[in-house]
């Protein structure tokens, strides 16, 4: 695993060194989407534990909400939860769930701590759990967003799934702290995967920002597909 991993990280870094090209997240193959191996193999997730702890122990569920396709002809819930009751949580979450027609289509944990979306849409009073991003009448895509925490140079996880009628795929999911962002329809984000301190006058860290001085990244939206780019 461990020279798998080594290989797809190798592969990832020579897309970043010729990139300034624009390339497509994921493909289509008819209403399925295949993501590439390079934007989602960046943790190592070992759900099996969650599995096993979900038999002996109830999940709680902290937020449901009800979304539909930009065609109407599809419904979704999508819900976030944890182990642990949310008054111990706060507003962060463990796992999320897609739900289309009653059927649950994913389940996606974590690879630490999920959160609001704020660090991606830039907006600190933003508390939603998601964001939507319409591709076409049938399909969507759903960003979701990690925690940080003190101390780390790393920025929190990001997930990217794309759902399209009754699927529901992740595209990406890597570290990535906002540094621009437009909501759709015009729908943008450029991130860094890295963080540095907001200091004050006196030198003291005060809150978290984008690190300027690592590879930035950018993922866009053109037609029903999202576009990807990177530059140093």
């Amino acid at each position: 695993m461990k020279k798998l991993t080594a290989s797809l990280g190798i592969a990832y870094m020579t897309l970043l060194s010729a990139t300034a090209q624009t390339i497509d997240l994921f493909n289509w193959a008819g209403k399925d989407i295949i993501p590439k191996e390079q934007f989602i193999t960046f943790y190592e997730k070992d759900t099996t534990g969650y599995t096993a702890i979900e038999k002996k122990y109830p999940l709680y569920k902290y937020q449901e909400t009800d979304i539909t396709s930009s065609n109407g002809k599809h419904q979704y819930k999508i819900s976030t939860g944890s182990f642990s009751p949310q008054e111990e949580m706060g507003n962060a979450y463990e796992y999320f769930d897609i739900s289309n027609n009653g059927k649950r289509i994913m389940r996606e944990w974590g690879k630490a701590l999920l959160w609001d979306v704020r660090l991606l849409t830039m907006d600190k009073n933003d508390r939603a759990h998601y964001i939507k991003v319409p591709l076409d009448n049938d399909s969507f895509a759903l960003l979701f967003a990690g925690c940080i925490f003190d101390g780390d140079e790393e920025a929190g996880e990001m997930i990217i799934v794309v759902v399209n009628q009754d699927k529901a795929t992740v595209v990406f999911d890597r570290p990535a702290f906002a540094c621009a962002f437009t909501p759709a329809p015009n729908f943008a984000i450029e991130f860094t995967e890295k963080i540095d301190d907001v200091l004050n006058a006196d030198g003291y860290a005060i809150g978290t920002k984008a690190d300027m001085k690592a590879t930035k990244h950018k993922i866009w939206k053109e037609g029903n597909m999202l576009k990807y780019k990177s530059w140093n």
